[in-house]
């Protein structure tokens, strides 16, 4: 079976998986795996979309409180990684942080729910989070469960790029001079991951003959 974002590939490949799948809101992972499996929100995404809203409209006061609150939310999370608690810690934490956090930002989201377009970018945001609360919501109920899947898709990022940096190469060489691509090298080089190219392949006009690497902008990861 090609491999793709349909739904009949998710279930297919999920089969009658039974453990945690922590997904976005694709309604391709819908009614995938067995009976015991718990599918988890993730609160990135559903940040995401109020962030949208505010660069649409950087005075919309319901989107810049979403975000707040869920800057708040994500902070608790932060509290625990910076004091290396475990994942029983962490849950204690959760329970007398987060949940007060999540109450309150659910109350919000059925208040405001019924005053805005539903066309609008902060009403769709609503919609998705309101769409999503149950998913959301599993990490207060599962300590393992992270509030977003960003490592994972920041991973299978990566592994795409490697896939096509080795095809393109063998392509065309080093093609440094590619600029959709070249934010994405420099930050390789900055954290080690990427090998630097060979002098003869480097950028002419930069001292050492080497790219100016602190005027480069790293990569948006998503």
């Amino acid at each position: 079976m090609l491999l793709s974002r349909a739904g009949e590939v998710a279930r297919s490949f999920l089969g009658d998986y039974a453990g945690i799948l922590q997904t976005d809101g694709y309604a391709g992972y819908n009614n995938t795996g067995g009976a015991g499996m718990v599918s988890a929100g993730c609160w990135a995404h559903a940040r995401r979309y109020f962030v949208d809203a505010v660069k649409l409209n950087k005075l919309d006061a319901v989107g810049i409180n979403y975000v707040k609150r869920m800057n708040a939310l994500f902070a608790v999370d932060g509290e625990a990684r910076d004091g290396n608690m475990s994942l029983a810690a962490r849950d204690e934490l959760r329970q007398e942080k987060a949940v007060p956090l999540v109450d309150e930002i659910h109350k919000k989201l059925l208040a405001v729910k019924g005053t805005l377009l539903p066309k609008s970018k902060v009403g769709q945001a609503v919609d998705y989070a309101l769409g999503q609360w149950s998913r959301l919501t599993k990490f207060l109920q599962y300590p393992e469960i992270e509030l977003s899947n960003n490592l994972a898709e920041t991973s299978r990022r990566h592994r795409r790029w490697r896939r096509f940096s080795r095809s393109w190469r063998r392509a065309s060489g080093w093609g440094f001079r590619c600029g959709s691509i070249w934010p994405m090298c420099c930050r390789g080089w900055r954290t080690g991951r990427f090998p630097k190219p060979p002098p003869s392949r480097r950028w002419r006009g930069s001292p050492a003959g080497t790219p100016n690497l602190s005027r480069a902008q790293p990569a948006t990861m998503g």
